[in-house]
């Protein structure tokens, strides 16, 4: 039996009973053109092959080092927001004791005695009588 498979020519021989074949080449001549065409094809899958490799190769560390960039940047933000929290914090801390110190004062300013004191110290002015008293009718 001959079969063409491309350009090549092979002879099979089919074994009755066993279900095996046996292939021959058939002239030298076309053995040497499809080794050599092999040879080139095995040539250019290999350099396929190598640029597949090289591209994956690529693709990994890309992702490798964008994954590394992110982290990095993620813990930046986070100790970013720390020193903002901690600013914050101080300037609560700060608005707090101003809030306090002015409740103090306001809570002086209320005392009835210090103000009569204040008002005779610095203004000259006293508690009016009696007589300066005068009602207006109209």
């Amino acid at each position: 039996m001959r079969i063409r498979e491309g350009e090549d020519e092979v002879e099979m021989k089919v074994h009755e009973g066993k279900g095996t074949e046996e292939r021959r080449a058939a002239p030298e001549r076309t053995r040497s053109v499809s080794l050599q065409r092999s040879a080139v094809s095995r040539a250019e899958a290999s350099e396929r092959f190598f640029i597949w490799r090289l591209a994956a190769i690529t693709a990994v560390a890309v992702a490798i080092g964008w994954l590394g960039i992110n982290k990095v940047s993620r813990r930046c933000a986070g100790v970013r927001t720390a020193y903002e929290l901690a600013r914050n914090h101080d300037t609560l801390r700060g608005q707090v004791e101003l809030n306090r110190r002015y409740e103090a004062k306001l809570a002086g300013m209320k005392d009835v005695n210090r103000l009569r004191e204040e008002a005779l110290e610095s203004y000259r002015m006293r508690t009016p009588r009696r007589r300066d008293l005068r009602e207006v009718k109209r």
